[in-house]
């Protein structure tokens, strides 16, 4: 595959991420609005944070807890049930924290299915390539700006400060947004606790619950870029292994966000026995828009062993010196 439909391929993977981001920052505006008007509700109603639910409301909750495990994919099923498996509903206190929790849930879920696509784009990508000698339609995406102006300065403690500083790495991209997101809604039942218990206004609390809804997006950005960088890697290594390809060089896509570190890595020539992400193959970091491209072994050698014992005597006859 020929550098420019590298970094053509690149241009449509990190293009159609920022798209992706664009509908991750949608979902999660949408689910810090639907928490902030639940818990105004309950504030508004003035019931006992401590009393008895209501059991029609109760009954109602338990649907939409099933409702979700029915239409969770296989991957986020576990996720679901492990929420709410051992949860018990008695007061009104509960009751919000567990309707504040299926809204993370949903969020989560959908959090899941936009990265299995990108993920599966990014593998559609990758074969119509194949399918095409290595050609795709040329990418309108002008975010990254591919070069080979710099030298290749990069050293190996780079990458492994890079690695060990970030630890994106360990476990599936599923097991991560379930983490995250079990993290999250941990948080968000003390904040439930305090807003409940206090009888806080909207305006009381609304910006905390946008800010925690913030930084978790800021993180699902970062998982969704990660991995689906992750696979064009896993890709191109794929290929290039196939095709007999013995070194890959790192394209580093100079951007204002770029890193100092990962613009040094640009022109580092690895071995394909090398390969490892994290380490020596992008990403090297979370938000990471390096690539990689394949290096021609172009050294010509003179086999000295085989040359006559008597070559350039005829020039160089010392026989009556």
């Amino acid at each position: 595959m020929e550098r420019k439909d590298v970094l053509n391929l690149a241009r449509h993977v990190y293009g159609a991420q920022d798209r992706r981001v664009e509908e991750l920052t949608n979902m999660f505006a949408t689910a810090a609005d639907d928490i902030i008007n639940l818990l105004a509700r309950f504030v508004a109603d003035k019931a006992n944070w401590n009393a008895k639910a209501p059991r029609a409301d109760v009954q109602k909750l338990m649907n939409d807890i099933a409702q979700l495990a029915v239409q969770a994919s296989v991957n986020d099923r576990p996720f679901v049930d492990q929420t709410f498996r051992d949860e018990r509903i008695q007061t009104n206190g509960d009751l919000a924290k567990l309707q504040t929790n299926v809204i993370i849930v949903k969020l989560a879920l959908n959090q899941a299915d936009t990265l299995r696509y990108d993920i599966h784009r990014t593998d559609q990508l990758a074969q119509d390539v194949a399918a095409n000698n290595g050609k795709l339609p040329k990418s309108n995406d002008t975010g990254g700006h591919y070069t080979r102006e710099r030298s290749a300065v990069a050293i190996d403690k780079v990458v492994q400060q890079h690695a060990a500083e970030n630890g994106w790495q360990g476990g599936s991209a599923d097991a991560r947004v379930h983490k995250e997101k079990a993290a999250l809604m941990r948080k968000l039942d003390d904040r439930v606790d305090t807003i409940l218990k206090n009888g806080q206004k909207p305006q009381d609390f609304a910006d905390e619950i946008k800010n925690d809804l913030s930084a978790s997006k800021s993180r699902a950005e970062r998982i969704l870029r990660t991995e689906t960088a992750g696979q064009m890697s896993r890709n191109l290594v794929q290929d290039f292994s196939s095709r007999g390809v013995k070194k890959y060089m790192i394209e580093s896509a100079l951007t204002a966000t770029t890193c100092q570190e990962c613009e040094d890595l640009d022109g580092k020539v690895y071995s394909m026995d090398e390969a490892e992400e994290g380490v020596t193959l992008p990403p090297f970091h979370p938000n990471c828009k390096c690539t990689i491209i394949e290096v021609h072994d172009e050294e010509f050698h003179t086999d000295f062993s085989q040359m006559p014992s008597d070559y350039g005597g005829a020039l160089f006859d010392t026989s009556n010196m």
